[in-house]
């Protein structure tokens, strides 16, 4: 396994079988493969599994796992607002853009998920949050500046989350937090 965002997740195989037959049922077909997910910070397996009928996109672990990503894991929901949408939080395949790792789902503001989003674009290579930004404003996104006090509250975070010690069981996530505290401070301060 590697550090950060880019560490590998447990195999397929390490679910235990129980589990696994379960979820080949529910797509249906004979298992045939399956394609990991590489990266994110969650102690499970996350995956594409491929079936001779079909394929779907799966998050497990074992009940016995870490208790905390249990408990994420069983709150997942598709809702408004992802409220953890970054870079490596989306699939791109087959012209489709997925969102999954949905542990901080809440109804709100539509809005809310682009401003959190674009420090994550940023820091792995993209364009800045403030070019990022203009694309988003030719599909209807307001101004930035309507959104200051989100985006100073972002900013903040990652600025107090990447000074914290280093949890137990996830390497890299303050390295993670650092490479997005920088563009989003940056971008705060070029909209005050």
């Amino acid at each position: 396994m590697t550090s950060g965002a880019d560490r590998l997740r447990p195999p397929w195989s390490s679910l235990p079988s129980a589990l696994r037959s379960r979820v080949v049922g529910a797509i249906g077909g004979r298992f045939v493969t399956d394609t990991p997910a590489h990266g994110g910070f969650s102690a499970g397996y996350a995956g594409t599994v491929h079936t001779t009928s079909g394929r779907a996109f799966v998050k497990a672990m074992p009940a016995a796992a870490h208790a905390d990503s249990l408990a994420l894991y069983r709150r997942e929901a598709a809702v408004l607002i992802h409220g953890d949408l970054r870079a490596d939080n989306i699939l791109l395949a087959d012209d489709r853009a997925r969102f999954i790792d949905w542990p901080y789902a809440v109804r709100g503001a539509a809005w809310f998920d682009l401003p959190s989003l674009l420090p994550s674009v940023e820091a792995g290579g993209g364009p800045s949050c403030e070019v990022a930004w203009t694309v988003f404003e030719e599909f209807g996104a307001p101004q930035p500046d309507e959104h200051l006090p989100l985006i100073a509250g972002i900013a903040s975070y990652f600025w107090f989350a990447q000074a914290q010690p280093e949890p137990l069981g996830v390497p890299g996530l303050r390295a993670f937090q650092r490479a997005q505290a920088v563009p989003a401070l940056r971008w705060l301060s070029s909209l005050l």
